[in-house]
């Protein structure tokens, strides 16, 4: 039952080769989680009430990608109002390096949730070692460096994209065409501490996560429903014209 982690067994590829250690300590995590779910009005007792061994703290695996991109777009965008409004075409061409961009290589954890967790402060990152591991628990990565090259060059993409829109004095604007050019300068193995707090409730599976580093909260919770009801008849009762 103690969290032990035994690298000499792991290969080399395996083997990230940075880490940001906990910053946030458990304590913490439990307490922003106390605190977000206690504000919650329609959160059942039972979940507020927590096991604290609910708690726990996993190095997530990710990859980190530094990009290059260049793009030629034609965009068409909408000028003027009223009867001076007129359809106008744009061209636009730009080059961007990206630096740490990064994307979850674990199955259990979607990358909604891990991108909403974000930002973790890279510059933290350390060289890894074993040590950091101590009393914690860790998942080497499912998702091969490929698959997630590709998440990392679509999120390149939209902000790629937001600050070429920026550009653009017009509204209503879509982009025509475009013919992206890419190159991944470097890729490199990390682990990243993420709080977990997972339980059951009307045998529904819910998770709260807590970002190690800053202390970000995500995470659905159940509500009880008779509670949101009668909430909702008092309000539409005392709205009701006499």
């Amino acid at each position: 039952g103690q969290p032990t982690i035994v690298f000499n067994r792991v290969s080399k590829e395996k083997r990230p080769k940075y880490i940001i250690p906990f910053q946030f300590e458990k304590e913490q995590a439990i307490e922003a989680i106390r605190e977000k779910l206690n504000k919650g009005f329609f959160v059942p007792k039972d979940i507020k009430n927590f096991e604290v061994e609910r708690v726990r703290g996993i190095y997530v695996p990710f990859w980190k990608f530094d990009l290059y991109y260049h793009d030629k777009q034609y965009l068409r965008g909408t000028v003027g109002s009223g009867k001076h409004r007129k359809t106008r075409y744009f061209y636009r061409e730009a080059e961007a390096d990206f630096k740490g961009i990064t994307a979850d290589a674990s199955r259990q954890l979607s990358d909604e949730s891990s991108q909403r967790l974000e930002p973790f402060d890279l510059t933290r990152l350390r060289p890894f070692d074993v040590g950091y591991m101590t009393g914690f628990y860790a998942d080497t990565y499912d998702v091969d460096r490929n698959e997630t090259e590709k998440i990392a060059l679509s999120r390149a993409m939209e902000l790629y994209n937001t600050e070429v829109k920026k550009s653009v004095r017009a509204s209503n604007i879509s982009i025509l065409s475009t013919a992206p050019e890419t190159r991944v300068n470097n890729a490199e193995y990390i682990m990243l501490p993420v709080w977990f707090m997972t339980f059951r409730y009307l045998n529904e599976a819910y998770t709260i996560l807590v970002n190690g580093q800053t202390g970000k909260i995500i995470g659905a919770v159940p509500y009880f429903k008779r509670k949101v009801f009668a909430f909702i008849m008092l309000i539409g009762t005392i709205l009701t014209p006499v």
